[in-house]
């Protein structure tokens, strides 16, 4: 490259420099005489930087998890949730309906830790009463675990992944005859969902809202129980709300000299818990703590009609609770445990005759509560010291 290039390359650049520089001075100067313009200026950019951040209107959609759900709504306001399996002609489908309010004991978070956004959601809905009503007009207690986890799973449900809406389309993703689900609030207005089938992976599925297709990242199918009624029935078998309301556990054994177990009776004293039966002495707290959450924890997996035959039942027992209530009026809960399944699963009975299946990894400690509970404080020596 010549000198007399470089030079001409350099009166350009300069040259270039300076009418951008003149015109950013002619800009400025306008703006100091008009200050009204500078004004509105920034107000529109203002106004635009704040368009792009809020998206009001749901133009931008950076990710799915922007997106808008399908369903966010407080379970306070919730009225009903009505349930009905399209491809059944003529079924009424079945019901959920908020009813009174509960009294819930507030717990702090353990070690400083918040609970997840499910967990929030399970404690809302566990703020009331929620009553099923079948097909068939029977009407019993609603699963509160299964019920927050279709509204959580409506609230993940991202307005995201639209697809073509057709004829064709609807019969590729079931949505002709799909699980029709309406939640009506207490304002009188409702919400339609219709979902489909659920995608090839399992974890996804089509849904029909306002006329629009989506693919969302949840099985609705399954937090549907595929449209049966039977899976929002009450699993949650002990009425009682957290280990601090116990103040009592009695066992009973049905075959004591059979297996030769001996009877169970802890009690609250103050804050501690001692064992009156078949030992006396002090409980260790952290044991009967994981006992007393894994019992109150018993939910039914399975509902049945009749004993089956050949059940093992040399663990047959009666557990007593007594409990104070959160209004603190006392209570008791008695259930039936007819036998031992397999490794960590029991045959219960409540009461009123429920019969279900469950499980539960700490019933064996009442087996043999003086080794696994009893605190025998600091355990001597097996060996001498020289």
């Amino acid at each position: 490259m010549t000198d007399s290039t470089v030079n001409s390359e350099q009166r350009t650049m300069s040259k270039s420099e300076s009418s951008l520089l003149a015109r950013l001075q002619k800009l400025a100067s306008l703006l100091r005489k008009n200050p009204g313009f500078s004004l509105m200026g920034l107000n529109v950019s203002l106004l635009l930087a704040a368009f792009l951040v809020f998206d009001p209107f749901g133009w931008i959609r950076t990710s799915y998890l922007d997106a808008e759900p399908l369903l966010r709504v407080a379970p306070a306001r919730i009225d009903v949730i009505e349930v009905r399996d399209l491809s059944v002609e003529g079924q009424a489908g079945f019901s959920i309906q908020r009813s009174d309010a509960v009294a819930v004991k507030e717990e702090r978070p353990e070690n400083g830790v918040e609970p997840s956004e499910e967990q929030k959601l399970i404690d809302s809905v566990q703020g009331f009463q929620w009553n099923l009503k079948t097909e068939a007009g029977e009407v019993g207690y609603a699963d509160v675990q299964r019920l927050a986890r279709l509204l959580y799973s409506l609230q993940r449900s991202r307005k995201y992944y639209e697809l073509d809406n057709d004829t064709s389309a609807l019969k590729e993703y079931n949505l002709e005859h799909g699980l029709e689900i309406n939640v009506i609030l207490d304002d009188g207005s409702r919400s339609e969902i219709l979902v489909g089938r659920s995608s090839i992976r399992g974890n996804e599925s089509y849904v029909l809202v306002d006329d629009s297709i989506y693919l969302v990242q949840e099985n609705l199918r399954r937090d549907l129980g595929a449209g049966n009624a039977e899976y929002f029935r009450n699993r949650q078998m002990i009425p009682i709300q957290g280990r601090d309301s116990v103040t009592r556990l009695n066992v009973r054994f049905k075959n004591p000299t059979l297996a030769g177990y001996r009877n169970v009776e802890l009690a609250r004293a103050g804050g501690d818990w001692r064992m009156l039966q078949p030992e006396v002495g002090s409980v260790r707290p952290t044991e009967m703590n994981l006992l007393l959450d894994d019992l109150l924890d018993i939910r039914a997996r399975e509902f049945l009609d009749e004993v089956p035959p050949r059940l093992d039942n040399k663990q047959a027992m009666e557990l007593s609770l007594v409990y104070r209530s959160s209004m603190g009026s006392p209570g008791t809960f008695t259930l039936e445990v007819l036998g031992k399944k397999s490794y960590d699963s029991y045959l219960f009975r409540t009461e009123d005759g429920q019969l279900f299946e469950g499980n539960s990894l700490y019933i064996e400690k009442l087996l043999a509560p003086e080794q696994s509970l009893l605190d025998r404080g600091e355990e001597p020596m097996d060996f001498r010291m020289p």
